[in-house]
């Protein structure tokens, strides 16, 4: 199985999968194009990268001369359009979609064989449609069938063994949280914890510079934006680590905190987690969407240290065997091997 992957959106998510499509297949039967997208909390290209990389017009010579059994996409831009009009009779096209919103473009959609989501509803009630689009557009069963589940994951530097060994073991806060004051759940979330003192929060709310929609922010709640080092940093020094819905209804935070081992207290959403299910009460604990028990359970894992770690041991688990992007290339190789027969 020959793979291209047109690598055209700064996001950890895609900058994460190169190395293990080119761990996987190798340069033979691998190669991305594009910027390898880097910041200081990526870790730096690998040898097995660079020998897999072609220039955008080597690799689009040979999507035009059929090469591959598959193509890439992470992002709605010029490239799409491009090698849709390149790609041979038998190049089926996948795409990775990792934005915050629950809409699937239909045009996209319609243009693929197979079409991971991160932001997935389990209800199969998906919206899809084009932003001309006046209300969404029916989709039949074929088309529902190349539609998968998919998973946020951190970015490199995160999962690298060397961060986790510079972790705090020592729990100085009882609770942690820290992000945008949107959406406005968020507030009342936080209010309603910061209202028992008894309880050792640490963190709070800020307002994002890049949003157009921002929320005023009670003085008592109000706290900056952390490097991510710092916030890595704070959630190993927590015994109980929040998460509260944001843009989407998935965060990259859920991922961060049981990648680092540690206790993971979540909201109920009606969005895949990803490609599997964590069980509530083993790998993470999760919490009414309302958040009417949400104190409860702070209280009573506070009490129970011993479930807390453990929770946290089979949750770090459950990230390597689910959430690790070594297990989304796996998943994605075995679905497109299947649809490749």
């Amino acid at each position: 199985m020959k793979v291209l992957a047109l690598n055209e959106w700064y996001n950890p998510v895609l900058q994460n999968l190169i190395y293990y499509f080119a761990s996987f297949l190798g340069p033979n039967d691998f190669n991305w194009t594009g910027k390898r997208y880097y910041n200081k909390y990526f870790l730096p290209i690998h040898e097995l990268e660079e020998s897999s990389h072609l220039d955008p017009p080597a690799a689009l010579t040979n999507l035009q001369n059929g090469h591959y059994d598959y193509v890439i996409y992470s992002d709605q831009t010029t490239y799409l359009y491009l090698s849709n009009h390149l790609i041979k009779k038998g190049t089926k096209r996948v795409m990775i979609d990792a934005y915050d919103w629950n809409i699937i473009p239909r045009w996209i959609l319609e243009n693929s064989e197979i079409y991971f989501k991160a932001q997935l509803k389990k209800d199969s009630n998906w919206i899809v449609k084009n932003k001309k689009d006046l209300k969404p557009k029916e989709i039949n069963e074929g088309v529902k069938k190349n539609i998968f589940p998919f998973s946020l994951t951190p970015s490199f530097k995160v999962l690298n063994s060397s961060f986790s060994e510079k972790r705090n073991t020592v729990k100085n806060f009882d609770v942690f949280f820290s992000g945008s004051a949107w959406p406005q759940k968020r507030i009342s979330l936080v209010s309603k914890i910061k209202s028992h003192p008894e309880i050792n929060f640490f963190g709070g709310l800020y307002n994002r510079s890049d949003l157009k929609f921002n929320n005023v922010i009670p003085d008592s709640l109000r706290f900056s934006n952390m490097s991510h080092e710092n916030f890595m940093m704070a959630l190993s020094s927590s015994k109980i680590n929040l998460n509260i819905e944001g843009n989407g209804k998935n965060c990259f935070r859920q991922f961060e905190i049981l990648n680092l081992g540690e206790f993971l207290l979540t909201q109920e959403y009606e969005n895949f987690f990803g490609i599997k299910e964590p069980v509530n009460k083993k790998h993470c604990v999760f919490f009414k969407e309302d958040g009417s028990d949400l104190i409860e359970l702070i209280k009573y894992y506070l009490e129970h240290e011993d479930e807390r770690e453990e929770i946290a041991k089979n949750g770090k688990k459950f990230f390597e065997e689910n959430c690790h992007p070594r297990a989304l290339v796996k998943y994605m190789l075995d679905i497109m091997d299947s649809k490749n027969e």
